[in-house]
């Protein structure tokens, strides 16, 4: 990677199983997660916009990656610089959109703030329910981006005529019949994949809490009780006051409980940490089994404030192979290092100091 975030020039070899990268905060150990996802998604994970991820005063960012599956070895790049648009490529094709690389190489990534998924707003919860359906299913994402581009219209409509009176159902009938097919099948496409998530969630919380609580998972959505086309049409009055669009797939919910009560309110930090690990490995083994490839694991400081017990468990869940390949950050040098070889995994050990990883500073 070169002028990416902290990083001026860096090459890293990464082993085929498990990669730990250690070091202070700050130091960049996060980044090189980041590039990995990138890579994998297009996208950053950690930050809003590419320009923000280009190292200060450098024009640009480039990162390559050398990808093996299924025995077949493929180099993906990505390169933004200011003033231009994003260019990803395979094996130094450019794609047309950004759109036709995602899903290509999956990647699951566990970072601190994703506990928001479970303390957080909808938004995020309906993110993390695109995002895998939009991995496996090419017409989902185009069905979500066509919804979203005729619902950005319809409330800039809203919101210039809501009010005040002038806006007309000729003004609006388009976007609604632009809306309305995509919405259908967004809400029919995410009932499905969540009773296919479901035993899939569950096995993956019975693993890493060994049976304490029974988690549950219910989807909600306005589409349940009313097709998208009548939606529009009975809150349209409430929609010119509320100057947006109040009802739809964009304010579908996910209910966590454990036990029957509400994971927001009444479960213990541990028990939402454990949930939201449980999230994501179930997360990693659906998208498994509906691409047919192992997406990289990216534990991001995951260990911080979590008792051994708790981190031995999740660590020996590395063992097997149904995982692939993983990379784990942490600040202290040894821990992690030192407890997978209890399990009888050998990582490769990467040291990070301000943004440099040289040869010599890699421990195997």
């Amino acid at each position: 990677m070169n002028g990416f975030k902290n990083y001026f020039d860096c090459a890293m070899d990464f082993a085929p199983r498990v990669n730990c990268l250690v070091g202070d905060n700050g130091a960049g150990k996060t980044n090189v997660l980041d590039a990995i996802h990138y890579l994998g998604n297009t996208r950053s994970y950690f930050s809003a916009g590419d320009l923000m991820n280009i190292r200060f005063g450098e024009d640009y960012f480039m990162l390559r990656g050398d990808f093996s599956c299924g025995g077949v070895e493929e180099e993906i790049t990505c390169a933004v610089r200011k003033g231009q648009r994003k260019v990803m490529a395979k094996n130094r094709t450019e794609y047309d959109k950004l759109s036709e690389h995602f899903g290509q190489f999956p990647v699951v990534v566990v970072a601190p703030d994703d506990i928001e998924l479970v303390l957080g707003a909808s938004e995020l919860r309906r993110k993390l329910v695109d995002s895998i359906i939009s991995t496996y299913s090419r017409p989902y994402l185009q069905d979500l981006l066509h919804f979203n581009h005729a619902l950005l219209q319809r409330n800039n409509l809203l919101k210039s005529w809501g009010r005040a009176g002038g806006l007309t159902a000729e003004l609006l009938e388009p976007w609604d019949l632009q809306m309305t097919g995509p919405a259908m099948r967004i809400h029919e496409a995410r009932k499905k994949f969540i009773e296919r998530f479901i035993p899939v969630f569950n096995h993956w919380y019975d693993v890493v809490s060994e049976g304490r609580e029974q988690p549950s998972i219910e989807f909600k959505s306005d589409l349940d009780a009313r097709p998208m086309d009548a939606l529009l049409l009975e809150n349209r009055d409430r929609d010119c006051m509320l100057e947006r669009t109040s009802a739809g797939p964009h304010r579908d919910e996910l209910e966590f409980t454990l036990d029957g009560y509400a994971l927001k309110k009444f479960a213990s930090q541990g028990q939402k940490k454990t949930f939201l690990i449980a999230l994501k490995l179930a997360q990693h083994g659906f998208l498994a089994g509906a691409t047919g490839k192992t997406p990289l694991l990216l534990l991001d400081d995951v260990f911080d404030k979590m008792d051994e017990n708790r981190t031995a468990r999740l660590l020996e869940l590395l063992k097997g192979d149904t995982i692939g390949q993983v990379f784990i950050t942490d600040t202290h040098r040894d821990r992690i290092p030192a407890m997978l070889a209890e399990t009888g995994i050998v990582p490769r050990t990467f040291f990070v100091r301000s943004g440099v990883v040289n040869p010599e500073t890699q421990i195997v």
